[in-house]
Protein backbone atom coordinates (compact mmCIF):
# COMPACT_ATOMS: atom_id res chain seq x y z
CA UNK A 1 0.00 0.00 0.00
CA UNK A 2 1.19 3.50 -1.10
CA UNK A 3 0.78 5.68 2.36
CA UNK A 4 0.90 9.42 1.71
CA UNK A 5 2.73 11.73 3.42
CA UNK A 6 1.27 14.18 5.12
CA UNK A 7 1.84 17.65 4.85
CA UNK A 8 3.83 19.99 7.09
CA UNK A 9 3.40 23.63 5.59
CA UNK A 10 1.10 25.32 2.97
CA UNK A 11 2.00 28.51 1.76
CA UNK A 12 -1.05 30.77 0.52
CA UNK A 13 -0.88 33.32 -1.68
CA UNK A 14 -3.04 35.25 -3.90
CA UNK A 15 -2.32 37.29 -7.21
CA UNK A 16 -3.57 39.62 -9.96
CA UNK A 17 -2.00 40.49 -12.45
CA UNK A 18 1.81 40.63 -11.14
CA UNK A 19 3.33 37.74 -14.04
CA UNK A 20 6.86 39.10 -13.11
CA UNK A 21 6.80 38.90 -9.20
CA UNK A 22 5.14 35.65 -9.51
CA UNK A 23 7.65 34.08 -11.70
CA UNK A 24 10.75 35.79 -9.68
CA UNK A 25 8.42 34.11 -6.43
CA UNK A 26 8.09 30.50 -8.30
CA UNK A 27 11.68 30.95 -8.94
CA UNK A 28 12.61 31.26 -5.26
CA UNK A 29 10.21 28.07 -3.92
CA UNK A 30 12.11 26.23 -6.94
CA UNK A 31 15.13 26.57 -4.97
CA UNK A 32 14.19 26.38 -1.33
CA UNK A 33 12.41 23.40 -2.29
CA UNK A 34 15.05 21.29 -3.00
CA UNK A 35 16.41 21.75 0.06
CA UNK A 36 13.08 19.96 1.93
CA UNK A 37 10.90 17.15 0.79
CA UNK A 38 8.42 18.47 -1.82
CA UNK A 39 5.76 16.43 -0.16
CA UNK A 40 6.19 18.18 3.22
CA UNK A 41 4.69 21.23 1.71
CA UNK A 42 2.31 22.90 -1.08
CA UNK A 43 1.69 26.46 -2.34
CA UNK A 44 -1.80 26.91 -2.98
CA UNK A 45 -2.30 30.05 -5.37
CA UNK A 46 -5.52 31.80 -6.07
CA UNK A 47 -5.54 34.30 -9.05
CA UNK A 48 -7.98 36.69 -8.71
CA UNK A 49 -8.92 37.35 -12.18
CA UNK A 50 -5.46 38.07 -13.94
CA UNK A 51 -5.57 39.11 -17.77
CA UNK A 52 -2.23 38.05 -17.73
CA UNK A 53 -1.07 34.37 -18.56
CA UNK A 54 -0.18 33.49 -15.12
CA UNK A 55 -1.49 29.86 -15.59
CA UNK A 56 0.66 29.38 -18.52
CA UNK A 57 3.91 29.79 -15.88
CA UNK A 58 2.62 27.52 -13.19
CA UNK A 59 2.26 24.82 -15.30
CA UNK A 60 5.74 24.95 -16.03
CA UNK A 61 6.64 24.68 -12.10
CA UNK A 62 4.05 21.83 -11.54
CA UNK A 63 6.69 19.01 -11.92
CA UNK A 64 8.81 20.43 -8.97
CA UNK A 65 6.41 22.32 -6.66
CA UNK A 66 3.44 21.01 -5.57
CA UNK A 67 1.01 23.55 -6.60
CA UNK A 68 -2.65 23.79 -6.54
CA UNK A 69 -3.44 26.72 -8.50
CA UNK A 70 -7.60 28.03 -8.59
CA UNK A 71 -8.30 30.66 -10.86
CA UNK A 72 -11.41 33.37 -10.12
CA UNK A 73 -13.15 35.39 -12.11
CA UNK A 74 -12.94 38.07 -10.05
CA UNK A 75 -13.23 41.81 -11.64
CA UNK A 76 -13.38 44.22 -8.23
Amino acid sequence: YLIRKKLVNSVIVAIRNRHEQLRCFLKSIEVASKKVDQNSFELVITDLGSSEPNSELINKYLSTINIKYDYINYSG
